[in-house]
């Protein structure tokens, strides 16, 4: 990505503008991390945000009936054992768990949207009101979740997609 980009600069072409990842509050290693980190700071690429509620995980759907995205890393199951904490710290904010998952997306900078799913108008009344959390309090939700990221030294931040490949020494 970082060669397309600069190839693209070097060329007078448009750059890739955006790159669909993976990423949660619980799911932050290969977005925050080296490559895509630097690539989001330095050469002005933005990041599309998908699968944010980990599939309705953290929403409050434990074991969804549908088919979810897969698990870099292996760690659903400890998702699963969090989504009480992130209730509690939802509550806190006065928000529900759906809105604190996509609030706390929305205030990375590097964030240009979420794409969310919705079957009925209360799931997306719930979302956009994410919105009005992130402006009022993104930077303190951010800090209130901190201690969540369960894929940090689980999954390389370098591979592709995030796979559970070695973490280069």
């Amino acid at each position: 990505m970082l060669f397309a980009c600069r190839f693209a600069a070097a060329e007078g072409l448009v750059p890739p503008s955006f790159a669909q990842l993976k990423y949660s509050l619980v799911r932050r290693s290969v977005p925050e991390g080296v490559p895509f980190g630097t690539l989001f700071t330095g050469e002005g690429l933005a990041l599309q945000a998908s699968d944010v509620l980990e599939g309705g995980i953290l929403a409050g759907r434990l074991h969804p009936e549908r088919k979810i995205g897969a698990d870099p890393g292996g760690i659903r199951d400890r998702i699963r054992a969090v989504v009480p904490e992130v209730g509690r710290i939802a509550e806190r904010f006065g928000a529900t768990p759906a809105q604190l998952s996509i609030a706390y997306c929305l205030a990375n900078p590097a964030v240009a949207n979420v794409l969310v799913g919705v079957t009925r108008p209360a799931q997306l009344e719930d979302n956009l009101a994410a919105l009005a959390l992130c402006a009022r309090r993104g930077d303190e939700l951010r800090a209130a979740l901190a201690g969540l990221w369960l894929d940090r030294d689980v999954v390389d931040p370098s591979a592709s997609w995030g796979t559970d490949a070695p973490v280069r020494a």
